[in-house]
């Protein structure tokens, strides 16, 4: 016959099991919580880990940010040896290189003295490593590179906002690009007055551009890597910004170019300040913190039909085209049932990405239909080609 205490010994036992798997598992998510990078504000150039409502876990959701506007300036190529798994394949990708000069050296120095320009303008600064911390929520995050061309000839700056644009980040690229344009306008002026200063004291360098006034605008268009930048791409991967995060990339001129290099070498602070002009114009003018404002667009799948109307293509196809605009120059014609993911719109047209051409086109929203197709990746979500910033 059992006694009492032998009857309850399984019982006991059961019990101490139980309450073991519940401290394990609080253990184990407390080093899961612990090993998760929060970036806060930096002091003195340096980025430290702490509990801050900068990262948003749930990426889709919009929650409004309070206090200072916050600047994300992320040198590209910085840290990338670090990438998360997800990101494995682009840690080798450590940005352009020409005859010694690193591209990822440059962008560093760059977007330090702009962490410094911001700071003393009152806002928060975040300085962003290549692993960009899941659901980054910001007023801006401006991501600096520099560029590699075929020969010597290209010169100057090119930018853009993410596919599929919020309209925060439109106008984000317009003052930036402005505030670009004016610096190079205003160097020309005969008299000499500018309203971005020439001479900087301090950490900044004495002459922001020497002889060689500021950087053009290049003449070649933002490309597909740019536009589909992983640390945009919040639709693929975890590691990237909250899509409510006003965003731009900027290619501030060529290695390849002598004037370029110069430049990009010389007179880093003379970048930093022009970036900071259209930060200052931008939420001068331009910023809310409010959903719309933040939220990028949605666009459905689109399958191509037979043109309604006869083009310049004798009607065997959908033609898609430079540009919004039916006489632009016609880019290639797509067969009826080609599928694709609009990138953005204007008016009646539709920008897509052409998966087979690794580029995009404009197509009447006529000559398609919406659909489905989960077999297509989204724009970014195919191997970049390398690149300065392909990342």
């Amino acid at each position: 016959m059992r006694s009492s205490d032998d009857a309850r010994k399984p019982v006991l036992l059961l019990v101490s099991l139980f309450l073991a798997g519940l401290l394990v598992s609080g253990l184990l998510l407390g080093m899961l919580l612990g090993k998760q990078t929060i970036l806060k504000p930096i002091s003195g150039g340096k980025v430290e880990p702490a509990n801050a409502p900068l990262i948003n876990p749930l990426k889709n959701s919009y929650i409004p940010l309070e206090g200072p506007w916050i600047v994300a300036i992320q040198p590209g190529h910085w840290k990338v040896e670090e990438l998360p798994d997800e990101l494995r394949r682009l840690r080798n990708s450590t940005g352009a290189e020409y005859d010694g000069l690193k591209e990822a050296d440059i962008n560093l120095r760059i977007a330090q003295l702009l962490v410094e320009l911001v700071k003393a303008e009152g806002w928060t600064a975040l300085l962003v490593p290549a692993t960009v911390p899941p659901g980054l929520q910001a007023d801006a995050f401006i991501s600096i590179h520099a560029d590699y061309g075929n020969g010597v000839h290209r010169e100057g700056f090119k930018l853009s906002p993410p596919f599929r644009p919020s309209p925060a980040s439109r106008r984000l690229a317009t003052a930036l690009e402005t505030a670009f344009l004016q610096a190079a306008a205003e160097q020309k002026r005969p008299n000499g007055l500018s309203s971005i200063p020439q001479r900087e004291h301090g950490s900044l360098a004495p002459d922001l551009w020497g002889s060689m006034g500021p950087p053009p605008k290049s003449p070649t268009l933002a490309t597909v890597n740019m536009r589909g930048y992983f640390g945009f791409n919040y639709r693929r991967f975890e590691h990237s910004m909250s899509p409510y995060t006003p965003a731009v990339l900027i290619e501030l001129g060529y290695l390849t170019n002598p004037t370029d290099r110069m430049r990009l070498t010389q007179f880093p602070a003379g970048y930093a300040k022009i970036i900071l002009e259209g930060l200052r114009n931008y939420f001068r003018e331009h910023h809310q913190r409010n959903e719309a404002f933040l939220t990028p667009p949605h666009y459905p799948w689109v399958e191509v039909t037979l043109p309604l109307a006869a083009d310049s293509n004798g009607g065997k196809g959908a033609p898609v085209r430079v540009s919004p605009d039916p006489t632009g120059s016609l880019l290639w014609t797509l067969e009826p049932g080609t599928i694709l993911l609009p990138v953005d719109e204007a008016g009646e047209w539709y920008e897509v990405f052409i998966r087979a051409k690794f580029a995009t086109g404009w197509i009447r929203k006529v000559d398609t239909r919406p659909t489905t197709d989960p077999r297509w990746p989204l724009p970014g979500e195919v191997p970049n080609p390398s690149s300065s910033t392909a990342q």
